[in-house]
C-alpha cells in the first residue's frame, strides 16, 4: 500500500480554495496541525510497511520450517523403509532359497541406497535444534549396517550350500570371509545356520530397535514442528495486532485531517469502520490505495476466520474417532442444566479394552474404539437432540434430550444390537468384543448427580458379567 504524495498536495490545495485568504484564526494552526500530523501519518504508515516486512520474513521463515520438517519425516520414512525392505528380502531369500531375492537386497544396498541418500537428505536440512533427530537417524543407520553384516553372513552361507554361481555374486557378498567352523558344515547346516543367523531373537531385537529409535525420531520432529507452528500463531498474531493498531491510528488520523475532504475519501472510511464493528469483510471502494487495504484485510480475515473454524472443531472432536470430546460433553451437560425437557444419559465402557491392546495391538485397539464410536454416533439416535462422545480411553457417553424411562426397552434393545455388530465384527482382524452401558434419567435437564448415577450403573453391568445395559432406579431427579 502506498500514498502519492500529490494526492496530499491536491488535498491542502482544496482545503486552501474554500479557507478565506485574510481569516486569520486563533490558537493552532490548521497548517502546522496539517503538517504535524502528517508527520505522524509518514512514521505510522512506515512502521506499518516494516510490520508488513516482518510478517512477510516470518511467514517465509515458517513455510521453510514447515517443509524440511515434512521433508526431514519423509526422510526417516525413506529410511525405515529401506532397513525393513533389506530384512524383507534377506528372509525371503533365506526360507525359499531364490536368487532373484538376493539380488534385489543388493540391489537397495550398493545401488539405490535409500537409507544413505535419505540420511544425506537429514543431514542437509536440520541444524542445532534438530540435532537429536540426527543422532538417532545416525544410531539406526549404524544399527541397520551392523545387521547388514548378520545378512551378508546368512546369504552366503545359503549361496554356498546352493552352489549359487559366482558370476552372478555381488563383489561385496564375495568377499565377505566366513568363519573357518561355518566353511565345515554340511550343506544342511549351512542352510539352517542362515535361518538361524536371520530368525534369532538378538536378530529381531536389533530390527526392533531400528525402528523404535525411527519412530522416536518421528516423533520429535513432529514435536518441533508443532511447536514452531504454535510460536509462529503467537508472532502472526503479535504482528496482526500491531499492524492493525497502526492502521486503526493511521485511518483515524486520515480521517481528522481530512474532515472536510471528498466524499470519495470519507465514504470507504465510514465503510471500513461499519465492516471492522460488524466483524465483516471490507468493501472495497475509493481510491487504489483504499481498495488495497480491504483486499488486503479480507484475505486476513478470510483466513483467521477459516482458522478458528478448524481450531474450533479441532476443541470440540476426539482426534482418533471423530465425535466430540470430553470438553465438548461438558460445555453441552451445561447448556442442558436449563433445559426443561427429560434425558438420559448413557455411559459405555468397552469390555476388556486392556485385553484387546495387550493381545492384538494398540492399532486393533483403536479401530475397536473406532468401531464403538461409529456406531453410538449413526447408528445410535434417539431424537433429533442427541450427542455422543469419547469421555475419555474407552469410555463412551451419549446424551439424548425428550426420552424418559419409558423408553428403556428401547435403550436395550439399541445396546443388544450394537453388542451383537461388535460381536460379529465386519472389519478385517478386529476381535469380537463388547461394551457396558450404565444409564440414568433425568426428568428436567442436567444435574451434576447424573453422571454419578449413570457410572453406578455401569459399574454394576460391568460387575455383574458386563456386555449389557443397567439402569440407575433412582435416575429421575
Amino acid at each position: 500500500m502506498t500514498l502519492d504524495n500529490g494526492l496530499f498536495g491536491q488535498s491542502f490545495a482544496w482545503v486552501g480554495v474554500f479557507m478565506p485568504k485574510n481569516n486569520r484564526f486563533r490558537g493552532i494552526h490548521i497548517r502546522i496541525v496539517s503538517i504535524v500530523m502528517l508527520c505522524i501519518a509518514f512514521i505510522l504508515f512506515a512502521l506499518t510497511i516494516i510490520g508488513i516486512f516482518d510478517f512477510a520474513y516470518k511467514y517465509k521463515k515458517h513455510i521453510t520450517t514447515s517443509d524440511n520438517c515434512a521433508l526431514a519425516e519423509r526422510a526417516i520414512d525413506e529410511l525405515k523403509n529401506g532397513s525393513l525392505y533389506l530384512t524383507e528380502q534377506v528372509r525371503l531369500y533365506v526360507l525359499s532359497e531364490q536368487v532373484e531375492y538376493l539380488s534385489l537386497y543388493f540391489e537397495e544396498s550398493d545401488v539405490k541406497q535409500h537409507r544413505e541418500k535419505a540420511m544425506e537428505t537429514l543431514t542437509s536440512i536440520l541444524d542445532e535444534p534438530e540435532i537429536n533427530v540426527l543422532w538417532l537417524a545416525d544410531s539406526a543407520l549404524k544399527k541397520s549396517n551392523d545387521l547388514m553384516k548378520t545378512e551378508i553372513h546368512a546369504m552366503k552361507l545359503l549361496a554356498i550350500a546352493d552352489n549359487v554361481s559366482k558370476n552372478i555374486l555381488p563383489k561385496s557378498l564375495l568377499d565377505f570371509e566366513l568363519p573357518a567352523e561355518d566353511l565345515q558344515l554340511s550343506d544342511a547346516e549351512k542352510r539352517e545356520r542362515a535361518k538361524l543367523l536371520i530368525f534369532n531373537g538378538g536378530y529381531r531385537n536389533s530390527s526392533r530397535q531400528i525402528i523404535s529409535q525411527l519412530a522416536h525420531a518421528s516423533e520429535l520432529i513432529k514435536n518441533y514442528a508443532l511447536n514452531q507452528k504454535n510460536e509462529s500463531r503467537e508472532n502472526f498474531n503479535k504482528s496482526l495486532l500491531v499492524m492493525g493498531i497502526y492502521i486503526v491510528l493511521l485511518v483515524c488520523l486520515i480521517v481528522g485531517l481530512f474532515l472536510f475532504i471528498d466524499f470519495l475519501v470519507l465514504k470507504p472510511i465510514r465503510s471500513y469502520i461499519k465492516s471492522i464493528q460488524s466483524d465483516d469483510f471490507l468493501e472495497e471502494i475509493g481510491p487504489a490505495e483504499f481498495r488495497y487495504f480491504a483486499s488486503a484485510f479480507n484475505e486476513i480475515f478470510r483466513l483467521n476466520r477459516q482458522k478458528r473454524i478448524k481450531l474450533q472443531h479441532l476443541a470440540d472432536h476426539d482426534s482418533l474417532t471423530g465425535i466430540l470430546n470430553r470438553g465438548a460433553y461438558e460445555k453441552i451437560s451445561n447448556m442442558l442444566e436449563k433445559s426443561d425437557k427429560p434425558l438420559a444419559l448413557l455411559l459405555v465402557d468397552v469390555d476388556h479394552f486392556k485385553y484387546i491392546n495387550d493381545t492384538f495391538g494398540h492399532k486393533t485397539g483403536d479401530i475397536a474404539l473406532k468401531e464403538v464410536a461409529e456406531n453410538l454416533s449413526h447408528n445410535f439416535n434417539f431424537t433429533s437432540c442427541e450427542y455422543a462422545f469419547r469421555y475419555g480411553g474407552d469410555e463412551f457417553a451419549i446424551l439424548v434430550s425428550g426420552v424418559s424411562p419409558d423408553d428403556k426397552d428401547l435403550i436395550r434393545k439399541k445396546i443388544e444390537d450394537l453388542n451383537e455388530k461388535l460381536q460379529n465384527p465386519k472389519r478385517k482382524n478386529l476381535p469380537p468384543f463388547s461394551v457396558s452401558c450404565g444409564v440414568a434419567f433425568s426428568s428436567h435437564g442436567f444435574y451434576d448427580a447424573l453422571f454419578s448415577n449413570a457410572d453406578k450403573a455401569l459399574y454394576f453391568t460391568k460387575n455383574n458379567g458386563r456386555c449389557g445395559c443397567t439402569f440407575f432406579e433412582a435416575g429421575e431427579k
